[in-house]
């Protein structure tokens, strides 16, 4: 009960310390009255590539931070001792398969505007 209460004390203490940064940035202070945006009456290649790009902003965002969740748990398991060493390696090399995930993420928007020919 004690290794649970601990565990979840560690994943909260974890998810806490990633969300305030997120929170301190989704801020948005007003400096005067503005219409909300309108999304383009023509759906052009710009648009299409821009929508891809910020789905895949959160793509990388997610991964990478179950990645580090994930290693996190698999170094605690590490610690746990050897019986439990090999699941603490597929937890290892699962993030490590997310964080490659996360970064091939990233290049997909550069790549879509080469092959298109966007600036």
């Amino acid at each position: 009960m004690k290794k649970i209460a601990a565990l979840s004390f560690v994943f909260i203490f974890g998810l806490a310390m990633v969300a305030v940064p997120v929170v301190a940035l989704g801020q948005n202070i007003p400096t005067g009255p503005t219409a909300p945006p309108s999304p383009p009456t023509d759906f052009n290649l710009n648009y299409i590539v821009g929508l891809v790009g910020t789905a895949l902003n959160f793509v990388f965002a997610i991964f990478l931070i179950v990645s580090v969740i994930m290693i996190v748990l698999a170094a605690f398991q590490f610690l746990q001792g050897p019986e439990k060493a090999a699941e603490a390696r597929g937890k290892l090399m699962w993030a490590v398969v997310g964080i490659a995930i996360a970064l091939l993420s990233r290049g997909v928007e550069p790549l879509l505007k080469a092959i298109l020919g966007i600036n």
